[in-house]
């Protein structure tokens, strides 16, 4: 009860400010613990390119070779892929 009580009353309060305010108050403090920037990400499309952190919108903002795509739904995966096999 007493970590409860200690962890529900933030948590409550940052979610009433995203409700209010959306991702961009936020945003700064996210990329600070972004683990896929600047790492190779795959796309469930079959695309992949360079994580470049996220959006004002919290959308996964990635450089393709088609340019900088933003991905709100996408299956994303940081393991290399297999080598096409003949």
């Amino acid at each position: 009860p007493t970590a409860l009580g200690r962890i529900v009353p933030p948590l409550i309060q940052a979610l009433q400010a995203f409700a209010q305010h959306g991702f961009a108050p936020v945003r700064a403090r996210f990329a600070e613990r972004d683990l896929l920037q600047g790492r190779v990400v795959n796309l469930s499309d079959g695309q992949s390119g360079l994580a470049q952190g996220v959006g004002a919108d919290g959308a996964l903002l990635v450089q393709t070779t088609d340019g900088l795509r933003a991905v709100t739904s996408s299956d994303i995966s940081v393991r290399p892929r297999a080598a096409p096999t003949a």
